[in-house]
């Protein structure tokens, strides 16, 4: 890292002082390996960029030669030109390193009496993926012993792995459904029960419809493409038909995305937060508005996230209403008149995510006095880190003990740089939200239970933004609650690790197929994973 102000390097120099006056020859180390890091990960850098430039110019000369010549032709230049034997020095280390690499992907097989051990480094396939087996003889010329002129037999067996895919396809499944009657007298008409369906007198089946809503909100592929790409399968299906399922789909899972609601809401923790959309208006001048889905996850395994067609705070405060206890938010506006209501029976939890971000982006403008912050904050980061496995009541004695000194000497620093610093600069914002967001960020170390940032809600909008970059918008408002609702559903899979397709094929079977309301519980993501054996999860 370059430092440009003299007076910055300073206060560095001041505080490391300080430190080592104080017998805390650890924290000073701590926070000088941090900056030497950072202006040896700059120094990398160019040396990089200079290299790439000294390999273009040589290589501008021994264009359309091997590796090998262009290397005897620096070995020659060398003597005469230094760069010459950098970019030599270079192409070697390249040329270990791929060795390297080699050696690594090789596998190796020992065959041993019985049965055969494998020491493949590469890539692991999971035991879920299907095997085939094949067994392939010798051929038939290589059977005759060179040697002795007998038939040479089996011992064992060199295993060669190809992983394959198979692309989807369609299959239409037709019941014949059987009619009686009474012959002698013509009454009596049976007719035995045809399949049920999520969508009444539609074709689609549970794996269709749980394919198309999960290439869209989990995958990010518009209908429009999902169309074309049943085309390429001999299916030809309208984006209206595919717009009209997706419609009903949601519907039918509606009363299970009220139902995840409702158990996040009573959650010891609410993590909050809200990504923006386009949204199609007629009334609006340009035909086009913004509209938001509001994204909330409780315990970190249940979420469910509301459509509001507009900014605005009260559609932040109705997607809260009833809710009491600990909120995690990001300090944007719209919460904070929530958390500043006299009456509200919310408490605020900061996130320490944002504070760093802030410091971040202060040190990458060259200003080394936020690697001070930056260095208390990694320390905070490690102790929860160490510890994540711990029980809860453990985890809140370990922050009494070890993080609140850490946050107690944070807070001194950031307050005697902010009566210093100038307004308008990176540091200056950095600070600015650490003091103002002091007692909602400090306030993790209460109790073990409490998270340190919102990172399981910003994970959980990934989503949302995939989509967004696709498909653009959302048609209409009824056409943003129906995506929050899909979105709530395959939301919490995917906190849980569920497979998205075994679940929704199941869920909407046993809907079309009369499942009684009493037992909706039953369907939630997370009852549903524990009643399957083998629990139904993502492939590491």
């Amino acid at each position: 890292m370059s430092i440009k102000p003299d007076s910055d390097l300073a206060q560095v120099k001041e505080y490391l002082a300080k430190l080592l006056k104080e017998d805390r020859d650890d924290d000073a180390l701590a926070i000088f390996m941090d900056l030497l890091s950072t202006m040896r990960q700059k120094n990398n850098e160019l040396e990089l960029y200079n290299h790439k430039l000294l390999t273009q110019k040589y290589r501008k000369k021994g264009e359309g030669i091997s590796t090998a010549q262009l290397k005897l032709f620096l070995e020659k230049a060398a003597d005469k030109d230094p760069a010459a034997q950098k970019v030599l020095e270079r192409l070697d280390h390249e040329e270990e390193d791929d060795e390297e690499e080699d050696d690594d992907d090789k596998g190796t097989i020992t065959e041993v009496r019985g049965h055969i051990r494998h020491n493949n480094k590469r890539r692991h396939v999971p035991p879920s993926v299907e095997r085939r087996a094949h067994d392939v003889p010798v051929k038939e010329d290589d059977l005759p012993c060179q040697g002795c002129g007998k038939t040479k037999t089996a011992f064992g067996h060199e295993v060669c792995q190809i992983l394959d895919f198979e692309p989807a396809r369609f299959v239409l499944h037709e019941y014949h459904l059987e009619k009686v009657r009474c012959r002698p007298c013509g009454a009596g008409l049976a007719t035995a029960p045809g399949p049920g369906k999520i969508i009444e007198g539609g074709l689609a089946g549970p794996g269709l419809l749980a394919t198309i809503l999960v290439d869209k909100y989990r995958d990010g592929l518009p209908l429009h493409r999902q169309m074309d790409r049943f085309e390429r399968l001999g299916m030809s299906i309208p984006s209206s038909t595919l717009n009209d399922w997706v419609g009903k789909a949601a519907q039918a899972l509606e009363p299970i995305a009220s139902a995840l609601q409702a158990q996040a809401m009573e959650a010891f923790v609410l993590h909050v937060d809200a990504t923006g959309i386009s949204m199609q208006d007629r009334d609006h001048p340009n035909n086009i508005k913004r509209g938001s889905f509001l994204a909330h996850v409780g315990d970190n395994d249940v979420l469910f996230f509301k459509f509001t067609p507009n900014q605005k705070r009260e559609g932040v405060e109705a997607a809260l209403e009833g809710r009491t206890g600990y909120v995690c938010a990001d300090a944007a506006a719209v919460y904070n008149r929530l958390f500043a209501k006299p009456d509200s029976l919310v408490i605020e939890l900061g996130c320490w995510m944002h504070s760093r971000r802030n410091f971040k982006d202060a040190e990458d403008v060259d200003d080394a006095r936020a690697s001070i912050p930056l260095g208390l904050i990694k320390k905070l980061y490690r102790i929860e880190e160490r510890f994540k496995n711990s029980s809860w009541q453990k985890r809140t004695k370990v922050r009494q003990k070890k993080s609140k000194p850490i946050l107690k000497e944070l807070h001194e620093w950031i307050k005697g740089a902010y009566d210093t610093e100038a307004p308008g600069t990176a540091l200056y914002k950095a600070l600015t939200y650490a003091i103002n967001q002091w007692d909602a960020l400090n306030r993790y170390v209460e109790d073990g239970r409490l998270p340190m940032d919102n990172g399981p809600v910003e994970r959980a909008i990934t989503s949302v933004a995939i989509g967004r970059k696709n498909y653009l918008f959302v048609g209409s408002q009824a056409g943003g609650e129906r995506a929050a609702i899909i979105y709530t559903v395959l939301g919490s899979c995917k906190l849980l690790g569920l497979d998205p397709n075994a679940y929704l094929r199941d869920v909407f079977d046993k809907l079309a197929n009369g499942w009684k309301s009493s037992q909706l519980e039953e369907l939630l993501p997370k009852q549903w994973l524990a009643s399957r054996d083998p629990p139904v999860k993502l492939a590491a």
